[in-house]
């Protein structure tokens, strides 16, 4: 029965990170790639054949790993061991916004400092070494994790259910937002508008540069969804924003 729950589970993310990978780099690195060139993040590095297969193994390993432990969540809230709800009556709309944004931002606070603890010397081969083989990342480059790193991306999605209530609908939700944040940071070009940067308010939410420049320079820029930890702890690029607009100036002048 759990062999058959994993199997469906890994079929189901395998196909959804090959189609939305898949259709992505096509779209921006192949097909469109003149009309798109002046968006392209880093203009001199470009992913080679060697860099989109060496992700996508070790995105297998990573998503086999993924659907083991959302099989383990899954059996667990249907023996009414977590606090998983689907009934809006339990909890009021106010509480599931609220929700939705506390695991946000605990799941941005908890990536941001195991991200910058597996950048640790000692450590790094062991558990992060293989997401930085793509300097120049592409969409492949999204779920290409190494065993413990794919737990650390795991492990708020899977113990916050025990711990707080949160409706299914919030975590699907932080589903999606999770997954396409993860494909858009490395997409390998700028697709936030140039106004992106400079309100008050959005400045905040991390952008296609913000992460490639983490890849490129390795030691800064750690963030997740959202950069106040970068600014706060000194860990953000200085030149982030200036990266940002000159390749909305690129865009410009084409």
């Amino acid at each position: 029965m759990y062999i058959q729950e994993i199997l469906k589970n890994f079929t189901f993310y395998l196909i959804i990170y090959s189609f939305v990978a898949g259709s992505l780099y096509l779209t921006f690195w192949v097909i469109f790639k003149e009309k798109f060139e002046h968006r392209k993040i880093q203009l001199k590095k470009t992913s080679s054949v060697n860099h989109i297969k060496h992700d996508f193994l070790y995105s297998l390993q990573a998503i086999a790993i993924s659907s083991i432990l959302i099989t383990f969540l899954n059996t667990a809230y249907s023996k009414n061991h977590t606090q998983i709800y689907t009934s809006h009556s339990e909890y009021n709309n106010i509480y599931t916004i609220v929700s939705l944004i506390a695991v946000l931002v605990i799941d941005d606070t908890f990536f941001y400092w195991f991200h910058r603890l597996m950048h640790h010397p000692k450590i790094f081969r062991y558990t992060h070494k293989a997401h930085h083989f793509s300097t120049d990342p592409s969409p492949f480059t999204s779920l290409a994790f190494q065993f413990i790193e794919t737990l650390a991306e795991n492990f708020v999605g899977i113990i916050l259910p025990f711990l707080m209530p949160i409706h299914w609908y919030v975590i699907l939700i932080w589903q999606i937002i999770s997954f396409s944040n993860n494909f858009i940071a490395h997409l390998g070009y700028e697709v936030y508008p140039t106004f992106w940067i400079k309100t008050s308010l959005l400045k905040f939410k991390t952008t296609s540069t913000h992460h490639n420049m983490h890849h490129r320079y390795f030691n800064g820029n750690y963030a997740l969804y959202f950069t106040w930890w970068d600014k706060l702890m000194g860990t953000e690029f200085k030149n982030y924003e200036n990266s940002f607009l000159e390749i909305h100036n690129r865009v410009k002048k084409s």
